[in-house]
């Protein structure tokens, strides 16, 4: 139902405030999620507005959840479509993290030169 809503342009202000309660852990994801359901059944707030909310939530909560996991990170780099980078980009900072989005065709360089080394490993005979 929400996830239809998700359109190019985001409300960074509602992304950010659901960003940070999640960081903060102080609602958890269960009851904003389904408060963010509520809200677009009825109609109590706009369909950009309830998308932005949800991507915060969600982005916000796997920061939360990986930062209580495995420790607060100096630095991240992101690495994928750059409209979602941003986002993540924007979470980062909202949790006191440096990151750095890569350019878009990082990700598909990296995996030509990996085929790359595979087909022509270096010091072999064919």
């Amino acid at each position: 139902l929400i996830g239809t809503m998700v359109h190019e342009s985001i409300d960074m202000a509602a992304f950010t405030q659901s960003v940070e309660r999640a960081i903060s852990g102080d609602a958890g994801v269960l009851n904003p999620l389904f408060a963010l359901r509520s809200d677009t059944i009825c109609g109590r707030q706009s369909e950009d507005v309830v998308a932005a909310k949800l991507s915060g939530l969600l982005i916000g909560t796997e920061i939360a959840e990986a930062t209580r996991r495995y420790g607060k990170p100096e630095k991240v780099i992101l690495v994928g479509d750059s409209r979602l980078c941003s986002l993540y980009e924007a979470a980062l900072h909202a949790a006191d993290i440096e990151a750095v989005c890569c350019d878009d065709d990082v990700a598909a360089q990296g995996i030509f030169s990996i085929a790359s080394n595979l087909l022509n490993p270096v010091g072999a005979s064919c």
